[in-house]
């Protein structure tokens, strides 16, 4: 029996929000062509036409026209809030992150209650991963400008990358109660939706901004994603290559295509789109920022919505074979076995990185390599995979299962330590350290340690980790034997672990009528209290 562990790379190609044109007070109702032309007719002392055609040269991607402009038209009036705000979203275009919070910092202290120029400095401070600065600008500026769905969106992608995905759903929500065909507010929160676990939510968002926008690629990756973790790879690998389709250089729509092939066994598959991903990245194909468009301005400065990107990462681990109950004279005797690297995914809850370049492709492209038994290989790209991103815990657990499988447990037990340093409530590093720890691999052999760390994975509602753990009840290994706590924990694995199931079957005849009521009523405590979580 293979170990299952659903792997999720959840892609948040989420746009940020920054402010459109702020276009002078005293000429509202100028559109941006009509302001490149009105320049043309204005002294060149007019603060206000340079403002104008700021604006308009944003609109046309003429990011250094627009910066000039706006710095002539500060140089004219040094109390032109709207063109800091204005050459605000040009030097974020051109990546000049903290010229861009300069500015609208400037634009707040001339103009205090100038929501648009808090919306500009959270996406600025987003793109810097700066989550609390971004969290409150985004909540001054929705106490200035409550009916701002934008100001929504731009707070709930800094919530979901913190964690806190209630607080991204119910920010997404809101802001589309504000505009009910925000496509970007249904992304965000199939998103976080599918981080707390909730694929069916997760695809009908998706579905929603797909009828509005079927254009949109993002909207095909998040549904394939939560499809794969409703162990649907057809559909998923369906929906990547739409996204694929729709956007060639996508690498984050490659590597999660690659993860529901390995998912299907085609590991082949699996290694040339990781690989395809490798190029794209190496090649600077990177979604970058997309500077908002200025709209017509009537009763004041509107904001919009660009295309920069949130990407959410995280890595597939592979683990060594589980036990297989032994049914035939022990109804719940394991065999402990020596790694035998086996292909798995893992639904990891996700962590964001700023800029993790190829990182998740070469874990994505080692796994399948170590599920075809290439150990050294695998290894060379987890290694790399580690250069990129020195932070990612996936990396580290990969790495040190493919050094266990390989015979190096020192070596494999580093790499676990170090995973867990990085990531401590790593469920996958909780359960390698808990095989070590049973088996005695790299570590002495210390049946309470394993019996711990199971219980730290299993209740991430790791699978694997659960059959463990009841198996450890069963036998009173590391815990005090319990009938009724093992079947509970063996109900927990049997929705994802065939023999599981079959061991919660057998220790069931043991159990009198009042221990199995018991053991039904602690199933239902678990399942209400640990159920919520990713399916690992």
């Amino acid at each position: 029996m293979r170990a299952v562990q659903l792997f999720l790379l959840l892609i948040l190609n989420v746009a940020m929000v920054q402010p459109g044109r702020a276009a002078s007070p005293a000429t509202p109702t100028r559109t941006a062509d009509t302001a490149r032309d009105k320049t043309t007719e204005l002294k060149s002392d007019d603060a206000d036409a340079y403002t104008l055609r700021c604006a308009a040269e944003v609109d046309k991607g003429d990011f250094d026209g627009a910066i000039a402009d706006g710095t002539k038209a500060i140089e004219l009036n040094p109390q032109n809030a709207d063109a800091y705000v204005n050459r605000g979203i040009a030097k974020r275009a051109t990546g000049d992150l903290d010229g861009a919070i300069g500015d609208s910092t400037k634009a707040i202290q001339l103009k205090p209650d100038y929501a648009e120029a808090y919306i500009l400095r959270s996406a600025a401070r987003l793109d810097k991963s700066d989550l609390n600065g971004a969290i409150a600008d985004g909540t001054k500026a929705i106490k200035l400008k409550p009916d701002d769905a934008n100001a929504y969106i731009n707070r709930g992608i800094a919530r979901k990358a913190k964690g806190d995905f209630d607080g991204a759903i119910a920010d997404s929500t809101k802001a589309i109660k504000l505009k009910p065909d925000g496509v970007k507010a249904y992304i965000l929160r199939s998103a976080a939706k599918t981080a707390k676990g909730d694929a069916g939510g997760a695809i009908a968002d998706s579905t929603k901004a797909i009828e509005f926008k079927p254009d949109n690629a993002e909207a095909y990756v998040n549904r394939g994603v939560a499809k794969l973790a409703k162990a649907d790879p057809d559909g998923a690998i369906a929906d990547f290559t739409k996204a694929i389709e729709l956007k060639p250089d996508d690498a984050d729509a490659y590597v999660n295509r690659g993860i529901a092939k390995k998912v299907k066994g085609d590991l082949d598959g699996a290694i040339a789109d990781s690989t395809k991903a490798i190029e794209l990245k190496q090649h600077g194909a990177e979604p970058k920022p997309v500077p908002a468009v200025a709209k017509e301005i009537k009763t004041g400065p509107e904001v919009v919505i660009t295309n920069a990107t949130t990407v959410v990462n995280t890595a597939v681990v592979i683990e060594p074979r589980p036990p297989v109950a032994e049914i035939d004279t022990n109804p719940v005797v394991a065999k402990e076995e020596k790694p035998d690297p086996a292909p798995v995914v893992t639904n990891v809850v996700p962590v964001i990185k700023p800029n993790p370049q190829d990182a998740e492709a070469y874990v994505s492209r080692g796994v399948a390599e170590l599920a075809k038994r290439d150990l050294d290989t695998a290894i060379a790209d987890f290694n790399q995979a580690i250069e990129l991103n020195p932070d990612s815990a996936e990396a580290y657990v990969n790495r040190g299962v493919a050094k266990l499988a390989r015979g190096d447990a020192d070596a494999a037990i580093a790499d676990f330590n170090k995973a867990l340093q990085l990531k401590p409530d790593d469920a996958i590093g909780h359960y390698f350290m808990g095989f070590c720890y049973a088996n005695g691999e790299g570590v002495k052999k210390d049946v309470a340690a394993a019996a711990k760390m199971y219980r730290q994975a299993a209740e991430q509602n790791l699978a694997q980790a659960q059959w463990r753990l009841g198996l450890c009840y069963y036998r009173g290994e590391g815990v005090t034997k319990n009938a009724v706590e093992a079947y509970a924990w063996l109900s927990m694995a049997s929705v994802r672990v065939a023999d599981a199931a079959r061991s919660r079957d057998l220790v069931e005849k043991e159990l009198t009528p009042q221990q199995f009521q018991a053991a039904q009523r602690r199933t239902r405590e678990l399942q209400s209290r640990i159920e919520p979580k990713l399916k690992l």
